[in-house]
């Protein structure tokens, strides 16, 4: 899968990249089983990938792909949520971020992680139009 670590997702206990976004889930947020919707994890990833191609980007950027999506394991009500993101690729308009979700422990500060992709970002001018990646 591009991508994603070589290693198998049960092997991975530290996350990679850059934390983008901290949350918790709540109980509106929970399908009929009592889990969270795997629609607002989607949200909260995007979310941390358009914060972490907008400060790549330096500027306005949308999400135009997400590929490779993994669904891993469930989120729990009350589950301390961080996403993490690593940059994979800079094309002329586009970012492509690996993007992580995990759980977060904080009584023995372990993680697990539960779900992740590769969103692809462009940056984006005023007017919604493609624009160049600014250089590092």
């Amino acid at each position: 899968m591009s991508g994603m670590s070589e290693q198998e997702p049960g092997q991975r206990t530290v996350p990679e990249g850059i934390l983008s976004l901290r949350t918790m889930a709540m109980p509106g947020d929970t399908n009929a089983h009592g889990t969270i919707f795997g629609g607002w994890i989607l949200a909260r990833m995007d979310q941390a990938a358009s914060i972490a191609g907008s400060q790549r980007a330096r500027g306005r950027c949308m999400t135009v792909a997400l590929n490779d999506m993994r669904f891993i394991r469930t989120v729990h009500v009350g589950n301390d949520v961080e996403i993490y993101c690593s940059l994979l690729k800079v094309g002329r308009s586009s970012m492509q971020f690996h993007t992580a979700l995990w759980v977060h422990a904080q009584q023995d500060d372990t993680h697990v992680l539960c779900a992740e992709g590769v969103f692809v970002m462009v940056a984006i001018d005023e007017d919604g139009q493609p624009r160049p990646v600014p250089e590092v």
